[in-house]
């Protein structure tokens, strides 16, 4: 579980850091402009350590914004699951959650993990794309839809059969071929 949890944040982009940095270095600029007029109206000082000034108030600056950004609280984001319709009995709990520990929405998307590929394929948004095979993801890579392709979990197969049957692991193979021919 806490492999998909951290695929997910992985997968997870927040542009929204990237327009906040751009917005900082800009204001960090305006500053050292002003700071700049203002050291040159104010006396004379040695160009050097005019520049060393202004540089370090518009380091000092920058950090101090960046650190706020970074203390104030994240927009939410929308993170899609696709996910294999075997997964659905234990996926929910992990997708809740992720939910509490980020703040971030988990939309989930259960089917047959081969059509999930096809839609994913044909241009449906997915970040998580949890498959009930190995092929599946990695078809996905190949196609340049996908990053790296994780195994996170593994499956026991069973057989139940009615009680009149006698079925073990001599025989499993003979009765399962001769139900495949009927079809």
């Amino acid at each position: 579980m806490d492999v998909l949890r951290a695929l997910i944040l992985r997968l997870s982009v927040d542009i929204h850091h990237v327009v906040e940095a751009a917005g900082i270095v800009v204001l960090g600029l305006v500053f050292y402009s002003y700071a700049r007029r203002w050291l040159d109206t104010h006396g004379r000082i040695d160009p050097r350590l005019r520049a060393l000034v202004t540089g370090a108030i518009f380091g000092v600056l920058t950090i101090a914004l960046m650190m706020a950004v970074m203390a104030g609280p994240t927009r939410a984001e929308k993170v899609s699951l696709y996910a294999a319709g075997s997964l659905r009995g234990a996926l929910p709990a992990v997708a809740k959650a992720f939910e509490a520990a980020t703040g971030n929405k988990v939309e989930s998307n259960y089917g047959a993990s081969g059509l999930l590929k096809d839609e994913i394929v044909g241009g449906a948004k997915a970040d998580v794309f949890a498959s009930a095979n190995m092929e599946h993801p990695q078809a996905l890579l190949n196609a340049k839809k996908g990053g790296p392709v994780i195994l996170f979990a593994r499956n026991t197969l069973c057989a139940l059969v009615k009680p009149r049957l006698t079925i073990d692991s001599t025989n499993i193979g003979e009765i399962t071929r001769g139900l495949i021919a009927r079809q």
